[in-house]
């Protein structure tokens, strides 16, 4: 509730006019607003009869001007000479700031009147709830294509209709993934259930996680849009590790199908692979063999020295994520001393002419 007060300008009179949030429509985004326009002493006594032609009043409420005139007052009560009801129509937003005036027009030229008054106001109403606000179970959820969280939908109004919708890396006004479909009517709270699928997770293909927005659209019974309201959460990339194919070693330059030192060289191939969207250059592909690191999946090696020989390979994709694999014992590679040939015994005989 509001008041302003006009004194009048022979000092005997006052005017009040009060203005009154009495209800409101959150369907309409309206409030209906109560008014009451009133005469009282300042000084007692100060009466007059028939002098309505000569002093009128006026107020406005939002713009809504009401008029009459004063023909009789007694000069003691407080009298309301209007009152009524308004309907008001709030903002897109559901605010809403109202404005209301008084002004008294007194031309009776006798000193026992009211005289002219003026005064001027304004009431800030109750923001009417307008789009609804969702709200999350959990702010964090791992998208592997079954784990969930329920969005809780409370409208302000019951006839509201809604649509959910998110957004996630360069897609945007998603609804895959959201059970209740693309539209419902809400009656009071609704619950949504939201299971993420692991295809979001090739959105980020360099990152663990990132930011998944999503967004309440609400309606009117009717159609008509009132708002959007945003949440977010943080969507998971699910823990994995890069794969490495097991290694296919070729020996190459063998002498009787071994290896020999200095001689040698291997010819290596191994498949790698990642989740999710992730990728591997080939930078971050490291195998490492007799003391040698190679950045590459197929290879030929250097010559090789004698002794057992391991493969160590490490890859790392785009997230950050590695793995590593190393040759088992029994599967390495022998590689032999290599030696000249030399010659540890020599016998000489003459052919049988004796001139050979």
């Amino acid at each position: 509730m509001a008041s302003i007060t006009g004194n009048g300008s022979k000092g005997h009179h006052k005017f009040i006019l009060t203005v009154t949030q009495s209800s409101q429509n959150v369907a309409n985004n309206t409030s209906t607003v109560s008014y009451k326009f009133q005469i009282a002493p300042v000084q007692t006594s100060w009466n007059w009869e028939q002098w309505g032609a000569y002093i009128k009043y006026s107020f406005k409420v939002n713009g809504t001007e009401y008029t009459g005139s004063i023909d009789n007052y007694d000069g003691y009560s407080t009298v309301t000479l209007k009152s009524g009801t308004q309907t008001v129509t709030h903002n897109s937003d559901g605010t809403k700031s109202i404005s209301y005036s008084l002004s008294v027009t007194d031309t009776s030229g006798v000193s026992y009147t009211s005289g002219n008054a003026s005064a001027s106001g304004t009431l800030a109403l109750t923001t009417i709830a307008r789009a609804t606000t969702p709200t999350l179970s959990a702010t964090s959820v791992v998208a592997n294509g079954s784990n969930s969280i329920n969005i809780t939908v409370a409208p302000a109004s019951s006839t509201f209709k809604h649509k959910v919708r998110y957004d996630f890396g360069s897609l945007t006004g998603q609804h895959s993934g959201v059970s209740i479909g693309s539209d419902f009517s809400a009656q009071g709270n609704v619950t949504i259930k939201f299971t993420p699928p692991a295809s979001l997770c090739n959105q980020i293909p360099n990152a663990k996680s990132g930011t998944l927005t999503i967004k309440l659209y609400t309606y009117t019974s009717s159609g008509t849009h009132i708002g959007t309201k945003s949440v977010t959460m943080t969507l998971n990339v699910p823990a994995y590790m890069p794969s490495i194919g097991v290694p296919q070693i070729s020996g190459q330059n063998l002498l009787s199908g071994e290896y020999v030192a200095g001689k040698s060289f291997a010819s290596i191939f191994f498949d790698v692979g990642t989740s999710y969207g992730a990728t591997i250059q080939l930078k971050d592909v490291s195998a490492t063999i007799d003391g040698k690191t190679y950045n590459d999946n197929a290879f030929n090696t250097s010559v090789l020295s004698s002794g057992s020989k391991g493969l160590s390979i490490k890859v790392t994709d785009s997230r950050g994520y590695a793995a590593t694999y190393i040759t088992p014992t029994t599967d390495m590679i022998t590689v032999y001393a290599y030696s000249n040939p030399t010659i540890t015994e020599f016998t000489l005989t003459r052919q049988e002419d004796g001139t050979t």
